[in-house]
């Protein structure tokens, strides 16, 4: 009786475990709006950049977390 038990515990975790990593990939964007981007060092750089050529203009970075 244990194993079966520790068995389907075992089974339930895998489950979660898949679920939580096919969840927390990357997502699409919805029509119409600019392909989603994953954050990398060149992304960042180019932020960077594209951020201080604006000088002249008013500037916001707002960073926002769905938890």
């Amino acid at each position: 009786m244990m194993k079966r038990r520790v068995a389907f515990v075992g089974l339930v975790l895998v489950f979660v475990l898949v679920l939580a990593v096919e969840g927390c990939g990357p997502g699409t964007a919805p029509g119409g709006q600019p392909a989603m981007q994953t954050v990398s060092a060149t992304l960042v750089e180019s932020i960077r950049t594209e951020f201080n050529q604006a000088k002249d203009r008013t500037r916001v970075i707002l960073l926002l977390s769905p938890t």
